[in-house]
């Protein structure tokens, strides 16, 4: 086995689990499996990012990423961007809308630039409940939903493997109707 060059890392502590995790930031082999994933479709990008983020993680060696909550999976992308690339991200979007197409028939004006400081994105696990307010956030402060005094509806998490499976079921009943 190939050495791997000293690198930093560091602890994260995951929102869903509240695990923390030893993480080492992505490097060229990484890149490049990314580079490869985001050229060859949804579901080639989704294998790769589960990938680049089952090579990064040091410690615990044992987690399975198919089983990780969304939450927890891109917040670990997000600090994984943020140490090998750093925090400032430029951005194309593009507006696809039919409005955006019929106001800018010379499709001139339907691109704007943004950058995005990764620093600032935060996660509602972040702010304190004393912070919120009731008319501008929906807020859950348990994973319970109570419906009436006898009813009442336990939410879990979404698992990155669940999702990878819509995205394949997505992708097979599209070839289907070809």
């Amino acid at each position: 086995m190939i050495p791997l060059p000293v690198v930093e890392q560091f602890n994260l502590k995951l929102l869903t689990s509240k695990k923390v995790i030893k993480l080492r930031p992505y490097l060229i082999a990484e890149e490049k499996i990314l580079t490869m994933g985001a050229e060859s479709g949804e579901e080639a990008l989704i294998d790769s990012l589960i990938q680049v983020v089952q090579n990064c993680i040091i410690n615990p060696k044992d987690i399975d990423v198919n089983k990780m909550a969304i939450q927890d999976f891109m917040w670990i992308l997000i600090y994984l961007r943020k140490s090998s690339k750093g925090s400032a991200i430029d951005l194309s979007m593009t507006c696809k809308d039919e409005k955006c197409q019929k106001m800018n028939e010379n499709d001139i004006f339907n691109t704007e630039n943004i950058s995005v400081n990764l620093d600032n994105v935060i996660f509602f696990n972040d702010i304190p409940l004393k912070d919120f307010k009731s008319d501008q956030h929906f807020l859950m402060s348990s994973n319970i939903i109570k419906i009436t005094d006898e009813i009442a509806i336990e939410m879990i998490p979404t698992y990155v493997g669940y999702v990878k499976g819509i995205l394949a079921e997505e992708s097979d009943s599209k070839k289907n109707l070809a």
